[in-house]
């Protein structure tokens, strides 16, 4: 999969693409790191529960790939964050995408190494 064919969608919100544009460049790390994903989602949601300084953001990532599974992470901005972003929320769930993505490989080499 290339990261053109990535899916980005939007609810509840205008699309944007900057906000597109910084989906894909987080997304590049993760398929650097990984980069035979057969299919992959990535949703962006404004939420209707609102702090006191508007809308939050909720974002989900999926993507699947033969060797690793499934890779699904759900990240909604933080209770504490001043002013709720979406890029902020975008990036923070990339990171946790990351992780996951490190984590099965790493468990994929221990067990070819110990088999």
């Amino acid at each position: 999969m290339k990261i053109e064919d990535l899916q980005v969608v939007f609810r509840g919100l205008d699309h944007s693409d900057a906000l597109e544009e910084a989906v894909r460049k987080e997304a590049e790390k993760v398929f650097r790191l990984h980069d035979r994903f057969t299919s992959g989602t990535v949703t962006i949601e404004a939420l209707h529960r609102q702090n006191r300084w508007g809308v939050r953001y909720a974002v989900t990532i999926s993507l699947h790939s033969p060797a690793l599974g499934d890779i699904v992470v759900s990240h909604e901005s933080g209770e504490g964050a001043a002013k709720p972003d979406p890029y902020l929320a975008v990036r923070e769930a990339f990171d946790a995408a990351l992780r996951q993505v490190k984590d099965r490989r790493e468990r994929q080499i221990t067990k070819v190494k110990a088999g």
